[in-house]
């Protein structure tokens, strides 16, 4: 007896289904990467800004601590530079240019506070002190990750108000 030896093969709709099924796990996987790695940037993003303001807040604070006076803005005056006297008569000048913020201690270099991942955005120094007050500053700014230096595009951005009032001790 010969005996016909059938092969077995799988039919183009058959083949057609695997692919389709292999295709959809596969694209699942890759767009759980992807939201995976948007959420990581998204996170660091926001670490960021927030580690960055809360720096340079401090930064102030032990400025503010150490001054005697403010120089300018003048009373009620808002602007992008905080000029004050230190307790050791040095003039400190804060100044905000291109995003940035900077100091320079009796007119030597600038030297930038914030790191370059950052910018700041309308910022602005109030003077809200009185005429019978040792002197008191507003301090608003937006702090916005800057995106150039990421992969990812994420635009992120929060604002900031913080004020400082001087310490003047009077000894017995």
């Amino acid at each position: 007896m010969n005996k016909i030896k059938t092969l077995k093969a799988n039919s183009i709709v058959e083949i057609l289904l695997y692919v389709a099924i292999v295709s959809i796990f596969v694209i699942s996987i890759i767009s759980v990467i992807f939201n995976l790695i948007d959420s990581n940037s998204k996170r660091q993003a926001i670490e960021k800004v927030n580690l960055e303001a809360q720096s340079i807040i401090l930064f102030f604070q032990k400025e503010m601590r150490s001054a005697n006076s403010i120089v300018s803005p003048t009373i009620n005056q808002s602007g992008t530079t905080l000029k004050i006297i230190s307790d050791n008569n040095s003039e400190r000048e804060i100044i905000i240019v291109d995003g940035n913020i900077y100091i320079k201690v009796d007119g030597g270099a600038q030297v930038q506070i914030n790191s370059s991942k950052v910018n700041l955005i309308d910022a602005q120094f109030i003077n809200a002190s009185n005429d019978n007050t040792t002197g008191s500053i507003l301090f608003r700014f937006n702090l916005k990750f800057n995106t150039q230096e990421s992969l990812q595009s994420f635009n992120y951005s929060q604002n900031y108000e913080t004020s400082f009032t001087i310490k003047r001790y009077v000894s017995d």
